[in-house]
């Protein structure tokens, strides 16, 4: 979030809610918002592409509901429900039944709800664990 609340205002001005997601869809990258309860509550095309699920199968899901069962929750998202960005690194079941590595990086909106964007590291820990660094 940006410490500056006038520029923060002339940045509202200029970008309406709509014309947000909009930009926030469009992204290749997968980006998803999740209320003060942890549910999802919206995510964009790049996310519904990567993961393989539709949008019905992930809003109003727990963020937690995607995690491996051994995947240890480390108050990352509480951190970030209460103001202060996270960077993780999780590994999630996509549809197709494969896991994928992802680094999230939880980015508070400053309403209660937080942004979750996540970068695929997949490729990149297969090599390291190949090479005997992982």
């Amino acid at each position: 979030m940006n410490d500056d609340p006038e520029q923060e205002q002339q940045a509202q001005q200029l970008i309406g809610p709509s014309t947000f997601l909009s930009l926030l869809d469009a992204s290749f990258d997968p980006i998803g918002i999740v209320g003060p309860d942890g549910r999802y509550q919206w995510i964009n095309d790049a996310s519904v592409r990567l993961f393989g699920y539709t949008r019905e199968e992930v809003i109003g899901s727990h963020f937690r509901d995607w995690l491996l069962p051994d995947e240890s929750v480390s108050g990352s998202m509480a951190q970030a429900l209460h103001g202060e960005a996270a960077s993780v690194v999780r590994r999630v079941r996509v549809k197709n039944g494969s896991v994928m590595v992802l680094r999230t990086e939880l980015i508070p909106l400053g309403d209660g709800r937080v942004a979750i964007h996540a970068s695929d590291l997949t490729a990149l820990y297969e090599l390291l664990r190949e090479r005997g660094e992982a």
